[in-house]
């Protein structure tokens, strides 16, 4: 496969990146996956570092070319999305081509600079903040006010909610919990409530920062967001952001390793206590209520939990 895909790039190379002059060979950098085989390609010109000319990712099953296609078309809708949100526009991947070599099918992602956000965990917080600071600028632009119908405040919040509770073990505090969680999302069928484009995945793994020269904190790094296949025009606040933080968790205090939930919000010590005020700076960000917090921790919970689809 790599020698027909080396020769299929190098032949098509002014076609499929439009002034760049021709690498004389690539090479490939294959990254970890389940359902994709994903590689950088970089050109002689790279000497085997810098940042990658295209991304291809390649299907391994079925499953894997459906969702190749869905990030395709995804990725399309969210660029014509925020084609006046011009400041955006660098930090989503562009689809190049989705066609078939060898018989395999084949998706080609322009490439983005950066490290992934995880390698700067061992400099503290501020590449987190960073990170967080850019979703929350996305999605304010991007925050839209829909009036909820009784259906989709029953299909959106409550069926999963007693879907989970019937099947879960929960503390009697739990319970409690949810029912109010519960309450006021019932309340909700005819308000407008706020959603705003979400991305589905946005963890650690996805997200690169590109640090200018000599900078320490971050405040000017260039965050890109990778894979954006379970992205939604319409999602529901909140989720994207506490996805990240209990993500960014894993592996930051052994005794929590179990429960990232409990350490972000409750834990002791500086992350707890950031968190917090980043989830509250994004609240005021976005207009919304406190307690849509809780809300969107719940259902970010719930959701995945019972392997519900992303919001509405």
């Amino acid at each position: 496969m790599f020698p027909l895909l080396s020769r299929y790039l190098i032949e098509n190379w002014t076609e499929l990146l439009p002034g760049t002059p021709p690498p004389e060979k690539i090479s490939f950098v294959q990254l970890p996956g389940s359902r994709v085989s994903t590689f950088l390609v970089l050109s002689s010109k790279d000497g085997g570092g810098g940042r990658p000319q295209l991304v291809v990712k390649i299907p391994r099953t079925a499953e894997g070319e459906a969702y190749l296609r869905l990030e395709y078309e995804n990725l399309e809708r969210i660029l014509r999305r925020l084609a006046p949100l011009t400041e955006f526009l660098p930090s989503i991947p562009k689809p190049v081509s989705l066609c078939a070599i060898g018989g395999k099918m084949v998706l080609m992602l322009e490439g983005l600079p950066g490290s992934r956000l995880h390698s700067f965990q061992s400099r503290g917080l501020r590449a987190l903040g960073r990170a967080c600071r850019w979703l929350t600028e996305l999605q304010v632009a991007t925050r839209v006010e829909v009036t909820l119908s009784a259906d989709d405040v029953e299909q959106a919040f409550l069926e999963p909610i007693r879907r989970f509770v019937k099947g879960s073990e929960l503390t009697p505090a739990a319970r409690r919990y949810l029912g109010r969680i519960e309450e006021r999302a019932g309340a909700l069928a005819g308000a407008a409530f706020p959603f705003t484009l979400t991305h589905g995945d946005f963890s650690v793994s996805n997200i690169l920062l590109d640090v200018p020269a000599g900078e320490r904190d971050f405040e000017h790094a260039m965050v890109s967001a990778l894979d954006w296949t379970k992205s939604l025009e319409a999602g529901l606040p909140v989720r994207d952001l506490f996805h990240l933080l209990t993500a960014y968790a894993k592996g930051l205090e052994a005794g929590y390793s179990s429960d990232r939930i409990t350490y972000s919000l409750s834990g002791p010590g500086e992350y707890a206590r950031t968190v917090r005020t980043w989830l509250d700076d994004y609240c005021r960000g976005m207009g919304i209520p406190r307690w849509h917090q809780g809300l969107g921790i719940a259902m970010e919970y719930i959701y995945g939990a019972t392997d519900y689809p992303w919001g509405i």
